[in-house]
């Protein structure tokens, strides 16, 4: 009964044979499997392919947009770096770094 429930569910479809490791060295079948046809995709949106490695689909990115913010970011870790670095700082050199950063960006 159960042979005959498993014929049916597997007409049409391609079968996997499994054997055990006992019998690897010729031995027969000892189950088989379904395995559904694999159709290809109908269109392929980027990124989205399955047999691509490591895709990632990123949106654009205006870099002009948010330089400024990235400069005055990297002017101000900076500015905290040498500030926690250098014992004695001259006077002004906050003002000037700032001043200097916000020219930049």
């Amino acid at each position: 009964m159960l042979a005959t429930a498993l014929a049916k569910a597997t007409r049409g479809l391609d079968v996997i044979s499994l054997v055990l490791p006992s019998q690897a060295g010729g031995g027969s079948p000892v189950q088989t499997l379904p395995v559904a046809p694999v159709a290809p995709p109908a269109t392929v949106v980027p990124g989205t392919d399955p047999s691509a490695v490591n895709t990632i689909v990123t949106p654009p990115i205006e870099w002009s947009a948010i330089m400024p913010m990235v400069v005055l970011l990297v002017g101000a870790v900076l500015l905290l770096t040498v500030a926690s670095l250098v014992r004695r700082r001259p006077k002004g050199m906050y003002m000037v770094w700032t001043v200097v950063t916000a020219l930049v960006a």
